[in-house]
């Protein structure tokens, strides 16, 4: 009942199944295809969540059913790290995604930067060195480091953007 009063959920993958009512999905074409059916039932913008698939990538996608054709799903690419530091990710994204969404160009676009402070909190959990078992991800790593709240693009990230800000001009050519 609460699904279709909002206009963006961010299920994981066991999460997505249950909006569905089908299987969990094991791939992640299965995940775009639950969660473009999820959007059309619902009437909501879908955060879809790779975190939950085995693999060295973790993608994330923004899924609308409502958008243009070719705009449904905007794919978020992202990295696995080798760390038990995540506990409470999916909440941190929300979290994050809540925060940018007002100053965002689009949601994809502060799905993009939610991505990337997760990134560095995630990789910087260890740092902490609390509890046992998974621990939490490091939410003011940034902060502490740089004294700012703008996440450091990886290389990994600062690649994707360029290659996606150059796609017009590499088309051309």
């Amino acid at each position: 009942r609460l699904s279709r009063r909002v206009t963006l959920v961010t299920p994981n993958v066991p999460e997505l199944a249950i909006l569905a009512e089908e299987p969990r999905a094991t791939s992640w074409a299965e995940v775009l295809a639950q969660a473009e059916r999820v959007s059309v039932r619902f009437a909501v913008t879908v955060i879809a969540k790779g975190g939950h698939l085995e693999g060295d990538v973790v993608p994330d996608a923004v899924v609308d059913a409502s958008a243009p054709i070719g705009e449904r799903v905007v794919e978020v690419p992202g990295a696995r790290f080798a760390t038990t530091n995540t506990h409470g990710t999916g909440c941190s994204l929300s979290s994050a995604l809540a925060t940018l969404l007002p100053g965002a160009e689009s949601v994809a676009d502060a799905l993009r930067q939610a991505k990337r402070w997760l990134a560095e909190s995630i990789r910087h959990g260890a740092d902490l060195k609390v509890g046992q078992g998974n621990g939490p991800v490091s939410h003011f790593a940034g902060l502490w480091e740089r004294g700012g709240i703008q996440t450091r693009p990886s290389p990994v990230q600062v690649m994707d953007d360029w290659w996606g800000e150059t796609a017009d001009a590499r088309d051309a050519i």
